[in-house]
């Protein structure tokens, strides 16, 4: 079992301008249904396929999420998130992590996280054996799995005031979609999650 934390916080140069143009493309407000959008879903992609470099065929962990203020009660702005887990390249032990943020329209310093690792058989915990190749999954593939688990209750929409992909997350053990949607009936939020392998299969 492993646990990451971030205890250094560090701008890499070299990134600075490459991750500034990628957030032009995808801050400031959104809409909270963006990802229910091909085009939209291509460009968040593209973003992320650059921002991650060489690195994304050495991804931990990617997190594509919507804050939708209407969940909490409150009116305005939703605000799109982005977070990836990379192996760092110079430290193959460690990962480094780039975090798009929506509200502040601009990405954050590049953190460093460390992995902590416990249980039983940590002796035999390999990093590399976490991490997974984002190169190989394409755009189109990623839209395909959030329109199936969007519609996968969609024949229960007229029973909300409102439905929405919140977030999507990518690790070595596949791909969930959370959709979420407040009832009509009593003003309840509800989350459903639909979890695909990496090459896009629903899984149980």
């Amino acid at each position: 079992m492993k646990k990451k934390t971030i205890f250094l916080a560090f701008a890499i140069l070299g990134l600075s301008a490459l991750m500034s143009s990628c957030g032009s493309g995808v801050g400031g407000s959104v809409d909270p249904k963006i990802l229910e959008n091909k085009e939209e879903v291509q460009k968040i992609y593209d973003v992320i396929m650059q921002a991650m470099g060489a690195q994304a065929a050495k991804a931990d962990e990617i997190r594509i999420s919507i804050d939708n203020p209407a969940d909490k009660g409150r009116t305005g702005d939703s605000y799109l998130t982005l977070m990836m887990d990379m192996q760092d390249p110079n430290k193959p032990k460690q990962l480094l992590r780039q975090l798009f943020h929506g509200e502040l329209n601009r990405w954050l310093p590049t953190e460093e996280v460390t992995v902590q690792v416990w249980g039983n058989d940590k002796e035999n915990f390999r990093l590399e054996n976490e991490l997974f190749d984002f190169t190989k999954i394409s755009a189109e593939q990623l839209f395909n799995m959030i329109q199936t688990a969007f519609n996968k209750e969609n024949a229960e929409a007229g029973k909300y005031i409102y439905r929405y992909v919140n977030s999507v997350v990518i690790d070595a053990k596949g791909i969930n979609v959370t959709v979420k949607g407040k009832l009509e009936s009593n003003d309840q939020v509800i989350s459903k999650s639909v979890k695909f392998d990496l090459a896009g299969n629903e899984i149980d």
